[in-house]
């Protein structure tokens, strides 16, 4: 059955006749009715992305206080190895602190608190490297020469 003739000429003149409009558009609505209830039903939920600055510089200070912990255990025992794990896990810090920058609630709270950080490992790791010892102390003696001995008391090399 055709809704619309042309018949004097002009678009979409209507001619007399029964037409399923109705029934269609009580159908339309009824399907708009029952997605609208099912996506109420579901609930939309809001997307929250987790805290990607504060769990890297908890991090970070976690790997800052491990290096501590490894210089301390160097200074009570005389572990040498603690000296290089320490520098280690300052470093480890450091480059996370710095990874802070890429995540998406970086603000300027977060760069205090990395900036800070950073400043605390770069003066911790000339605390160790000055308590390193030179695996070839020939360096040392030439530039000291006689005083050696009296600068470096307790070295048994």
């Amino acid at each position: 059955m055709m809704l619309y003739e042309k018949t004097d000429g002009t678009p979409g003149a209507r001619l007399g006749g029964r037409t399923h409009r109705g029934r269609r558009a009580g159908m339309g609505l009824v399907l708009l009715a029952v997605t609208a209830l099912l996506l109420a039903g579901c609930g939309v939920k809001r997307v929250v992305l987790p805290a990607c600055s504060d769990r890297r510089i908890d991090l970070s200070m976690a790997m800052f206080d491990q290096a501590k912990d490894k210089l301390a255990l160097h200074f009570q025992q005389r572990v040498d190895s603690a000296l290089s794990e320490s520098y280690q896990a300052s470093q480890d810090s450091v480059l996370l602190a710095r990874a802070t920058r890429n995540c998406h609630d970086f603000d300027a709270v977060v760069r205090r608190q990395a900036i800070d950080l950073i400043k605390s490992n770069l003066l911790f790791q000339k605390l160790i490297t000055s308590n390193m010892r030179d695996q070839d102390p020939g360096v040392v003696v030439d530039l000291y020469g006689p005083r050696y001995r009296e600068i470096f008391r307790n070295d048994i090399r």
